[in-house]
C-alpha cells in the first residue's frame, strides 16, 4: 500500500523529523513513495532488510543478501531520484540524501550475536526503540497518551507508517501534540 500518506502529511506538515526503516523489496515497488521520502530533508531511510526476515533465524550469507540488496535499492533509487533533480534543475536539493543508507533496525527486533557483529563490520549500526508507540490496547487517544509517558530523552519510538496497526495514523498527531504540550 506504498504507506499512510496522512501520517507522512502530518510529520511533514508539522516539521517533524522521522527515519523510516524501509525493506528493499518495498522500496522496488514502491519507487516513488521511497523517492519522495528520500526527497524531504525531514526524513531519513534505514534498511530493514530485503524481505523484513527475521535475522535471528539466518547464516552470514542470507543476512548479508537481506542488507545488501536492500542497501543496493536504495542507491538505484537515489541515482534516479538525482536524474529527475537533474532535469528539473534542482541538483542541489540532491545534497540532503545519503549516498546510502546508515542505519539499520532488525525486522521485529530479532538477532543473533553474528547478525550484530555482521552489521557492524559493515558500519551499519542497529537502531532499536525503547518506546513502543502502538503498543497495548484502548482508543488512539489512550494508547498515544501511554505511550507519550514512556518517553525520555533520547528515547525511539517504534511506529509503523503502513496499514498495520491500524490505528498509527490517528495515535501519530495526538502524540505529537502531547509531547510538544511536556
Amino acid at each position: 500500500t506504498g504507506y499512510r500518506a496522512e501520517i507522512v502529511n502530518f510529520l511533514r506538515g508539522r516539521g517533524v523529523a522521522a527515519t523510516f526503516f524501509a525493506g528493499g523489496k518495498w522500496m522496488r515497488t514502491h519507487p516513488d513513495k521511497t523517492m519522495q521520502l528520500m526527497a524531504d530533508p525531514l526524513f531519513e531511510l534505514g534498511n530493514h532488510s530485503w524481505t523484513h526476515a527475521n535475522l535471528a533465524l539466518m547464516d552470514e550469507k542470507e543476512t548479508r543478501e537481506q542488507v545488501l540488496w536492500t542497501q543496493g535499492q536504495y542507491e538505484i533509487l537515489r541515482e534516479k531520484l538525482a536524474l529527475l533533480a537533474e532535469s528539473r534543475g534542482l541538483e542541489a536539493q540532491m545534497s540532503h540524501v545519503p549516498e546510502s543508507m546508515a542505519v539499520f533496525r532488525l525486522p521485529y527486533g530479532r538477532n543473533s550475536a553474528a547478525t550484530l557483529d555482521y552489521l557492524a563490520r559493515m558500519g551499519l549500526p542497529v537502531v532499536q526503540w525503547d518506546v513502543l508507540g502502538e503498543g497495548g490496547a484502548g482508543s488512539a487517544r489512550e494508547v498515544a497518551l501511554r505511550a507519550a509517558k514512556e518517553v525520555r530523552l533520547g528515547s525511539i519510538v517504534l511506529m509503523h507508517a503502513n496499514a498495520v496497526p491500524k490505528l498509527t495514523h490517528e495515535i501519530v498527531p495526538i502524540f505529537v501534540d502531547e509531547l510538544r504540550r511536556q
